[in-house]
């Protein structure tokens, strides 16, 4: 799991190389993501939508879109995906920034994700002048305490860090897919299906549709998609706009206890990987 910190790690300079040199074309920006507008509402109910076309192939013990999605009763406008288009931190643009609504946040590139927190809240200075402040603590792009202002129609934000006074525009997305699409006929083996957990906090969980989610709690996580013969597992998943990452290894279940990657795992409650 230490690699996909590493991933990210190489997104991130390759990011800032391309800004560096000058050379890449607005085309590589281009992503499949939609930026017609959005509101928060409709955020919500999107996630709505897709957690019921979900459930109908998922294990019905979790819901994979709820793990990363946000909240149903979201308490402040930066509730969604968004991608920074200008100012500070433009180099990242092919990252995407996740707000759940309440505190949770995730810098997305592929399927691949770190895990972070946000806040917005009020603070009053010594005269009594209140302001709202944004604080992310992101590791790239967006990192610190900002003031911020929103487009009339919320699909803009313009961030001014505290600090240096540097600004970064967002760019709210209707929609950003980051879980794969699960594979036409994968094969899967009835004793590895659910969900796991090592001495060390980490989890996997492997559901009957050919998808597989791999956490490490606060710190980060990817989706994939695998087949399992009874002996092997073959995964692949996405970062950036790359081709997969396939990875291999033999995996082994003995009742309540999964060997994967010559790691020792033991069965939980899929519930307890919300």
């Amino acid at each position: 799991m230490k690699k996909i910190l590493t991933l990210i790690l190489a997104s991130a300079i390759a990011a800032s190389s391309c800004a560096a040199l000058a050379s890449c074309s607005n085309n590589k920006d281009e992503k499949k993501e939609s930026v017609q507008n959005t509101t928060v509402e409709e955020t919500v109910n999107k996630a709505e939508e897709d957690k019921a076309t979900i459930d109908e192939a998922e294990d019905p013990e979790v819901d994979l879109m709820m793990l990363h999605g946000v909240s149903s009763e979201p308490e402040n406008d930066f509730t969604g995906s968004w991608q920074i288009v200008d100012g500070e931190g433009s180099q990242y643009k092919s990252f995407v920034y996740m707000f759940d609504g309440t505190t949770n946040s995730v810098l997305m590139t592929g399927s691949v994700g770190q895990i972070a927190v946000y806040s917005v809240k009020d603070e009053t200075d010594d005269s009594g002048n209140t302001q709202t402040y944004f604080t992310s603590q992101m590791m790239f792009g967006i990192n610190g305490k900002y003031t911020f202002e929103f487009s009339q129609d919320k699909q803009k934000v313009v961030l001014t860090n505290t600090e240096d006074k540097k600004t970064t525009t967002l760019q709210r997305l209707a929609s950003y897919e980051y879980i794969p699409i699960p594979p036409e006929s994968p094969k899967t083996d009835e004793k590895l299906l659910g969900a796991w957990r090592s001495d060390d906090g980490e989890m996997l969980y492997f559901n009957k549709s050919g998808i597989m989610y791999d956490v490490i709690p606060n710190i980060n996580f990817y989706f994939a998609t695998y087949n399992a013969d009874g002996k092997n597992v073959v995964w692949e998943y996405s970062y950036k706009e790359s081709k997969p990452e396939s990875n291999k290894t033999e995996y082994s279940v003995n009742g309540n206890t999964l060997i994967f990657e010559n790691v020792k795992y033991e069965k939980i409650s899929a519930s307890e990987l919300v």
